[in-house]
């Protein structure tokens, strides 16, 4: 019977640094739509604000689980190369999202100055679409771990495991 491939985890530390940044995202998020529908036009600065936090929230998560996907895979195969096809065979519907969300970054960097705008606008659809699958499928992982790891609750009386 085969063994059961690792599973991938965050440090607590991005991990908690993504629950921060992406609640203070979608707060700035919040406020730029709220000062869009009233037609204040002081939106620039959350609209700019909620995409630094986004980038706060998602790039060193983002870096850090790949990471641990090539290390686990360089341990399970023991070559670099050997380490990128156990990672991408691993999940196969993360390594699309990843790259759908890298090549619409490209698409809508590479239209920026004087592009398609067209282009962009889907590029930045694709992008968002892929980068939300991904974050609601680490979302449902780590609140599945979380059900699954026992916690360390203390009281006066007695420590128990829960």
């Amino acid at each position: 019977m085969p063994e059961a491939m690792p599973r991938v985890t965050a440090p607590r530390a991005l991990d908690r640094l993504f629950r921060v940044a992406g609640a203070g995202a979608l707060i700035a998020l919040a406020a730029t739509g709220a000062a869009l529908a009233l037609g204040v036009e002081a939106w620039r600065v959350p609209f700019v604000l909620a995409h630094l936090l986004a980038l706060v929230a998602l790039l060193p998560l983002g870096v850090a689980l790949v990471l641990a996907a090539l290390r686990a895979g360089y341990v399970e195969r023991g070559t670099p190369i050997g380490a990128v096809r156990a990672a991408t065979a691993r999940d196969r519907t993360v390594t699309v999202l990843v790259a759908l969300a890298l090549l619409g970054v490209a698409v809508t960097l590479s239209q920026f100055d004087g592009g398609v705008r067209a282009a962009r606008s889907v590029a930045n659809v694709v992008t968002v679409g892929a980068v939300v699958a991904l974050v609601a499928r680490y979302l449902r992982a780590t609140a599945a771990a979380r059900r699954l790891t026992p916690v360390l609750r203390t009281n006066r009386r007695s420590c128990s495991v829960r």
